[in-house]
This record gives C-alpha cells, sequence and structure tokens, in this order.
C-alpha cells in the first residue's frame, strides 16, 4: 500500500470514528494482504467479519454505530 492509499484510508477512519471495512480498504487501492498485515501488527481489531478499528479497548457508542452499519451497508 503507497503512503497515499494509506493517508486516504486514514482521513476515511477519522471520518468514521476509526471504523474501516474490507470494502473501503480495497476502494483505497490496498489488498487482502494489508489488512492481514494491520491485524498482524495489531494496528486493526476485527469487530465483525470485514469491519474493524483501530483500537483494542472498548468501543465507544459512535463507534458501536458504525460497525454496525458498515457491517450492514451493502
Amino acid at each position: 500500500m503507497t503512503r497515499w492509499q494509506l493517508d486516504c484510508l486514514r482521513r476515511l477512519m477519522w471520518r468514521q470514528d476509526g471504523v474501516v471495512t474490507r470494502r473501503d480498504n480495497l476502494a483505497a487501492g490496498g489488498a487482502d494482504n494489508d489488512i492481514v498485515r494491520l491485524l498482524r501488527r495489531r494496528e486493526l481489531v476485527a469487530v465483525h467479519p470485514g469491519v474493524y478499528v483501530t483500537h483494542s479497548g472498548r468501543l465507544t457508542r459512535n463507534q458501536r454505530h458504525w460497525a454496525n452499519v458498515r457491517r450492514d451497508w451493502p
């Protein structure tokens, strides 16, 4: 993943309270290997299948809402 692609993904995570999906990663030009690497480095934590958050603590109310919306989004 290039620096530009990572910056796009970080801006999206900022707008969504730290919640990002596999689909967001692919749209930013990333690959599945990028998600695997970020999970292994614990920069992302799975909330639902294909939905991730940028920390390992308790989710805030907004993060729970974002995660549920992004899980069910088409």
